[in-house]
């Protein structure tokens, strides 16, 4: 995927911020130097991961819809 470290910089910072490549390895179930390497573009980022990010995306996206239905 072309800009693909762009991409899934874009991804960890929305679902979590700051400090987000641990935790997207972690979902991943990858070494955070592995996603270091991805976001520095050392290392091509597998076509698996995308649809394991689209779903963790949906989720969150879920969850904040539920929040905002719970606001009235």
């Amino acid at each position: 995927m072309r800009n693909g470290s762009v991409l899934l910089r874009e991804i960890g910072v929305t679902l979590y911020g700051n400090g987000w490549e641990g935790q997207v390895a972690k979902d991943l179930a990858v070494d955070p130097r592995i996603v270091r390497r991805w976001v520095n573009g050392n290392v091509m980022i597998p076509d698996a991961t995308w649809p394991k990010l689209r779903n963790k995306l949906q989720l969150r996206k879920l969850e904040l819809e539920a929040l905002v239905e719970r606001l009235g």
